[in-house]
């Protein structure tokens, strides 16, 4: 993830892929600046945000972030820099 990342460019992020939907959570432990993190369905739905706090705990002690139901795809950006809308291919 973005652990220990000081600052992001414009339009940075982290994209979290997976190979079938999940209901992993993720923690913001060791992680210096304020994220948020929205999660899409199979087809690139955005099925919610979440705003993220940096956490100086564990990954045991931090709280965990993550929707109500699976999800396929989590993308962490800085938190308000999110731009709305569906996750697609490049063409």
């Amino acid at each position: 993830g973005l652990r220990g990342v000081m600052t992001l460019s414009p339009y940075s992020g982290m994209l979290f892929a997976f190979d079938a939907d999940t209901t992993v959570r993720f923690t913001m432990a060791d992680t210096k600046i304020p994220l948020d993190i929205t999660f899409y369905d199979g087809t690139g739905k955005p099925l919610g945000t979440q705003q993220m706090v940096p956490c100086p705990g564990t990954d045991l002690t931090c709280p965990a972030y993550g929707p109500d139901k699976a999800y396929r795809y989590a993308l962490e950006t800085e938190q308000g820099k999110m731009l709305a809308g569906s996750l697609s291919t490049c063409s």
